[in-house]
């Protein structure tokens, strides 16, 4: 207002015209003054990501545990993104000839770029048996069950023997101890980080399984059936897991911090991980499943690549367990040139 009357009195008294051309050098600079320092600070807390789309329709999976609020859990593009097709192309050129030497027998890859949510498949609506992968919903259903009982995660359990009906591994590490007790965190950690399937096991007994049920159902899949040796997933489907944490659309923003940390310090080195530079941060687990009839190697991840983290989930399966590995390290290198050369 004291703008608009200025230039009143200007009109009516006729100021000089230096005051009139100095009340708007101070006005202007005042505006592009607070307008810079507006822009700058708006950011400090959060990242703000614009983009142009053309999507008018969009697939969604919210809670329905409220009778008057429905929270957001995944939200899904219908369809694949033209500008992944070359990635596409080069993957899937690289599988079929692993096909053709016999190195595999079926693969499945699901990659998402987790700023904006476009994404490709490889036949990825396959179902391979998870293996080790089932231990992601384990960890979100033990965590959250703590958000309402924080006294959870320091449980005392102890672990008297050993398991009669637990798989083998093709590829263990350092296992928690017969005869000892451990707090329900450190179960986790070594379930995540060293992939114990004794500490798997200990879990189960020690938590609603009901839970780990719920989560399935909560986030669009069908109910897990118990004791099923034929119970399968599609890479599409177990991508969920880490999408959710990422976001922090299941678990607060704690609870998920604190997941994919775990998933930070796995020690699973020879898949994903081997064809990235060591400088790259990534969070990952992996799952096995063997049979006479064949082995199967799957790995999920995300790659936090400069400010493109983006999610990668292979899913393979062969004769040899010796074989698989190399296909997961060469599928997450042609992922990784391709957007480290694009960027």
């Amino acid at each position: 207002m004291k703008f608009l009357h200025f230039f009143k009195e200007f009109l009516i008294k006729r100021l000089p015209l230096y005051y009139l051309l100095l009340t708007l050098l101070i006005v202007l600079g005042g505006n592009y003054y607070f307008f810079n320092e507006y822009e700058s600070s708006k950011n400090l807390n959060s990242q703000i990501i614009e983009y142009n789309t053309c999507i008018t329709k969009m697939s969604q999976v919210r809670t329905k545990d409220f009778k008057f609020i429905h929270p957001l859990l995944l939200t899904d593009i219908p369809n694949e993104s033209g500008d992944l097709l070359s990635l596409k192309n080069e993957i899937n050129t690289f599988l079929e000839s692993k096909k053709l030497s016999g190195e595999i027998s079926n693969a499945s890859v699901y990659f998402r770029e987790l700023n904006d949510g476009s994404w490709m498949n490889i036949n990825g609506n396959e179902g391979f048996h998870p293996g080790s992968l089932i231990k992601i919903p384990i960890l979100i259903t033990y965590l959250k069950f703590a958000e309402d009982n924080p006294s959870l995660l320091n449980k005392q359990i102890k672990y008297e023997k050993v398991f009669s009906n637990m798989p083998n591994q093709e590829y263990p590490d350092k296992m928690i101890q017969v005869g000892k007790s451990y707090r329900a965190n450190e179960l986790l950690e070594a379930m995540i980080e060293n992939s114990d399937n004794a500490a798997t096991m200990l879990l189960i007994q020690n938590v609603n399984m009901n839970g780990f049920k719920k989560f399935f159902t909560d986030i669009g899949l069908p109910e897990p059936p118990e004791n099923d040796p034929n119970f399968s997933i599609s890479a599409v489907n177990v991508s969920k897991f880490f999408r959710v944490l990422y976001s922090s659309t299941y678990l607060n923003k704690a609870s998920s911090e604190y997941a994919l940390t775990l998933f930070s310090k796995s020690t699973f080195q020879i898949g994903i991980a081997n064809a990235l530079p060591k400088e790259i941060t990534i969070v990952h687990k992996f799952g096995e499943q063997g049979t006479p009839l064949g082995k199967e190697l799957h790995e999920i991840a995300i790659i936090y690549l400069n400010e493109s983290p983006y999610l990668l989930t292979i899913m393979t399966q062969g004769k040899d367990m010796n074989k698989l590995p190399p296909i997961l390290s060469e599928i997450s290198k042609i992922t990784y040139n391709h957007f480290n050369t694009t960027m």
